[in-house]
């Protein structure tokens, strides 16, 4: 994991619940959500890193030692927000958003 998404796995697990026993239809739902983001994110940066080292810019090793403003940490944190909101809202059985 890099420096700057540490922050992202935070709590802990054993203290949530978030499924209840009749719901495994939502919980593939959230999975393909979340699996369809990953890839799209995925997909997107090996792109990028790809363009930017044919530029002689590497990229991955920059990414690896970043560490955010507080600012952009706070703005960092409000999007991994949404995004667990879009999940739980999958467990919920209720629309997901597009993403954006």
């Amino acid at each position: 994991m890099t420096r700057h998404a540490e922050y992202a796995v935070a709590g802990d697990p054993a203290a949530r619940s978030a499924l209840g026993p009749n719901q495994i239809d939502q919980l593939g739902e959230a999975l393909l959500a979340l699996t369809g983001e990953v890839w799209i994110l995925t997909d997107r940066l090996a792109v990028l890193e790809a363009i930017l080292a044919e530029h002689g810019i590497d990229a991955a090793g920059a990414i690896d030692r970043f560490v955010p403003s507080p600012d952009m940490e706070k703005a960092l944190n409000a999007k991994r927000d949404k995004l667990i909101a879009t999940v739980l809202a999958a467990l919920a059985g209720q629309a997901i958003p597009a993403p954006t």
